[in-house]
């Protein structure tokens, strides 16, 4: 835990059983305001920097959802009961006792593992609660991601994916971003721009060499990808200016993850990185929108009668996106009402305990809050689009950010996506027919 948990005052807590405090204490000592700002103005922030404005209570609430089984028997009365929840160390050290590192098919099955994991936190972070299976051998799925069941591919060989969609054509798959050339655009497989191959056989590897524990194998990218995915969404909370913020990904998913890919392969990348798996479909449209945004709107009140369908149709598209992804939110709820009750049946009852359970009721309730006020949001805007959002293109562009937002998965709305990206679509061949811009 000492490679982890730096911050001395959070310590002396956990020693002393006071949980209470030490829920609110930062995992590492925070960096002096002089030092933020040189490291800001110096573009030198590092993973450590991030990690110390993560409190342990946020830490294991993030931590308990993905695995909820490793409260069982704990009491965090004690120090070595923290220790204790990060399992992975002795399954590291048997592994290589065993000799994985020289068994690629031990290593196929391990990297699968760690493949899972990357897309779980990924998820995780963009707002999605996560399940796992009850056994390992589930066919067709690894992991459920708002109560609905996705495979999980981090493979060189796209014909395994090809193998997938034949045998179970229903159940969609997370791949990683090495396969985004064969697959971008593909019905019910999604690019994982953070899911790398390549970073997790070295992750993998590494660890595994140095007989490492979870605390230098798994929490690291706990906290990358729970950071990397609250800073997106809180760019988008913020309402950025959505355009910005995709030519901004845009550029930097071409040129680090995607180089060689043009036009509308590399704005669906760029949306993908934005938006999560699946965010293939928005990305589409948002390179669309993206180039009518700079146009000079036309106040032609006669040329504007010769879109009004068009328009419409943009609408109505919207409404309908909208109106789903509301519904999808109870689902979302369910998940975590049943997840709640999960962690409450499985840590024991003591005092220490007591600290820990209240912090998860108070996450859960947040949660649940926060959802059911997008849901009424989404229903609001859905109710009237015309009147709720100033053309055709703000509505497309707040759409995106309102069920990003929500936490709604774009595989859940994949088919609406595409009427709007078809309607839009036939909206700007009319404008070009007779001299619209919007």
């Amino acid at each position: 835990m000492s490679h982890f948990i730096t911050n001395e005052r959070l310590l002396r807590f956990i020693e002393d059983g006071n949980i209470r405090q030490a829920l609110n204490e930062p995992l590492q000592k925070p960096a002096s305001r002089k030092e933020v700002l040189r490291q800001v103005f110096q573009k030198t922030i590092t993973e450590d920097n991030v990690i110390s404005t993560v409190t342990l209570g946020k830490f294991l609430f993030d931590y308990l959802r993905i695995n909820p089984l490793v409260v069982r028997g704990i009491d965090f009365a004690y120090k070595e009961q923290f220790s204790n929840l990060f399992e992975f160390s002795c399954f590291a050290g048997e592994k290589v006792r065993h000799g994985m590192l020289s068994n690629s098919e031990s290593m196929d099955r391990l990297k699968g593992y760690v493949a899972e994991r990357f897309a779980a936190w990924d998820l995780q972070a963009k707002g999605h609660e996560i399940s796992w299976p009850s056994n390992s051998n589930n066919p067709g799925w690894d992991i459920l991601v708002d109560g609905k069941p996705f495979q999980v591919k981090c493979v060189t060989d796209p014909s395994e994916v090809w193998t997938h969609l034949r045998r179970y054509p229903n159940i969609p798959v997370l791949v990683n971003s090495e396969m985004a050339e064969q697959f971008g655009g593909v019905d019910n497989v999604h690019i994982m721009p953070t899911l790398s191959e390549r970073k997790v056989i070295s992750a993998t590897r590494d660890t595994l060499s140095h007989g490492a524990g979870l605390t230098r194998f798994e929490i690291p990218w706990i906290t990358l990808m729970v950071m990397s995915g609250t800073a997106i969404k809180n760019m988008i909370f913020r309402r950025t200016d959505l355009t910005a913020a995709f030519a901004t990904t845009f550029i930097d998913t071409t040129s680090r993850t995607f180089m060689g890919y043009v036009g509308r392969q590399a704005c669906s990348c760029a949306g993908s990185f934005l938006f999560g798996p699946a965010g293939w479909v928005i990305g589409q449209q948002l390179g669309q929108v993206a180039g009518a945004r700079y146009g000079k709107p036309v106040a032609d009140s006669i040329k504007q009668m010769f879109v009004k369908d068009q328009v419409a149709a943009v609408y109505d598209g919207v409404s309908t996106v909208l109106t789903d992804a509301a519904q999808e939110i109870d689902t979302k709820i369910d998940c975590k009402d049943e997840k709640e009750g999960m962690l409450h049946n499985l840590i024991p009852s003591s005092r220490a305990n007591s600290y820990v359970q209240g912090m998860l009721k108070e996450g859960f309730q947040e949660d649940r809050w926060y959802l059911q006020n997008k849901k009424m949001e989404l229903l609001s805007y859905a109710k009237a689009p015309r009147s709720m959002f100033e053309g055709p293109i703000k509505a497309i562009e707040e759409t995106c950010i309102v069920t990003t937002q929500a936490g709604v998965h774009p595989q859940s709305i994949q088919s609406q996506w595409k009427q709007v990206s078809n309607a839009f679509v036939d909206l700007e061949r009319q404008c070009n027919r007779f001299g619209v811009t919007l």
